[in-house]
């Protein structure tokens, strides 16, 4: 896992920031198959913060500012921080950009708002490409203490779109620590799903390049899947290590195919994970679905999406 990390930092020149996520591809292979007489190298950024909000108590307006290795702290009622979201990606010829949104405490998908909408699990934000945009989010954070936990948000590019290229797969993600001043600790406890491990996933991948027309070792950008056999259909990484955290999403929502749950959490081993995704809820059709898996190692958080997979459903349900 170390070595793939590695091997990831130097194909997608990616540099980290201490809040936010830079992911620039800057492969000249990948360039000459836009363009076989290019002479100016594409790339692929995206680039996501958290902001501590302030507010003014005589003016009442709100500031923000970058956290710089501290946690928030809520206090109670609805807790305001602020984000921003960019994408530049001279990979395609999309003007704007529709980015889902979700918000994690502690592993769990919350409801919030952005800029005064409905307070919604799920939320659409527009990005335009290569112009960067500042939201404000308010939520209630249940379930905190004085011990700190993680808040991350995640920006979904094409969440809806069916076939996707490997330019629009990456994702933009954000991760700070929260604390309270009081114990809130009371939540809902986390069901587990019951997953297993397999030996190799060698075949999944072969699969996933020759179905996604994936070329120039283009996989290994991809590290999570979403696979079909006689059974039906599964998860899989080749992810090895640390504490991760897997959401389905299906037709661009949030979907409980893991055991009625949208997520799972699980740990890293030298073998493959392996989890059932339940379609008896679907109905007759075609769906499109990914996952997101959220890393944790050495309390370091990334996050990756899979490509997207077309589910086919041949009963009425």
């Amino acid at each position: 896992m170390r070595i793939r990390c590695i091997i990831k930092i130097l194909l997608l020149s990616t540099i980290l920031s201490s809040c936010g996520n830079i992911n620039n591809y800057t492969n000249d292979e990948m360039n000459l198959v836009q363009n076989s007489n290019a002479s100016v190298e594409k790339e692929v950024s995206c680039i996501a913060n958290i902001y501590k909000c302030v507010k003014d108590e005589q003016t009442g307006k709100e500031k923000y500012g970058l956290l710089l290795n501290e946690p928030l702290v809520y206090q109670g009622g609805t807790f305001s921080i602020g984000a921003s979201m960019y994408i530049k990606n001279e990979m395609i010829d999309d003007k704007a950009i529709s980015i889902l949104c979700v918000l994690l405490l502690d592993g769990v998908p919350i409801q919030y708002s952005i800029d005064g909408s409905k307070s919604a699990v799920m939320q659409y934000i527009m990005l335009q490409n290569g112009v960067e945009k500042r939201i404000k989010i308010d939520f209630i954070p249940d379930g905190l203490s004085e011990k700190s936990k993680n808040i991350v948000l995640l920006g979904i590019p094409f969440a809806e779109k069916e076939k996707i290229t490997i330019y629009e797969n990456d994702i933009l993600y954000c991760a700070q620590k929260i604390v309270s001043l009081y114990d809130n600790s009371e939540c809902d406890e986390i069901i587990q799903p019951t997953y297993n491990y397999i030996e190799s996933i060698d075949e999944v991948i072969r699969d996933e390049i020759k179905e996604q027309g994936l070329i120039y070792e283009q996989e290994k950008y991809i590290h999570n899947f979403i696979y079909s056999n006689d059974v039906g259909e599964y998860f899989t990484s080749d992810i090895t290590e640390g504490k991760n955290e897997t959401l389905l999403f299906c037709d661009g929502k949030l979907f409980p195919g893991f055991d009625k749950k949208e997520y799972f959490l699980w740990q890293g081993k030298d073998k493959y994970i392996n989890m059932k995704v339940n379609t008896n809820t679907l109905s007759k059709g075609e769906h499109v679905m990914f996952v997101v898996t959220v890393e944790c190692i050495d309390d370091y958080i990334t996050a990756g999406k899979s490509l997207n997979r077309k589910v086919y459903i041949n009963e009425e349900k």
